[in-house]
């Protein structure tokens, strides 16, 4: 499951992540959703503390 992946985890150590930056965590959570064969065509990433936020879409 995704969320007990990514929930509280320390994202430096996820090695197929790669720099947890909002690209790479989009990226990582979009191919678990590829994997997973989920009927979504957008994802975005937001960090509000520093007011960025990512989308990918298909």
């Amino acid at each position: 499951n995704l969320k007990e992946k990514l929930d509280h985890a320390y994202l430096n150590e996820i090695y197929s992540m790669g720099l947890p930056t909002l690209e790479n965590i989009g990226h990582y959570i979009w191919k678990f959703i590829i994997k997973k064969n989920y009927n979504l065509h957008r994802i975005q990433i937001s960090r509000k503390t520093c007011n960025e936020s990512f989308i990918i879409e298909l």
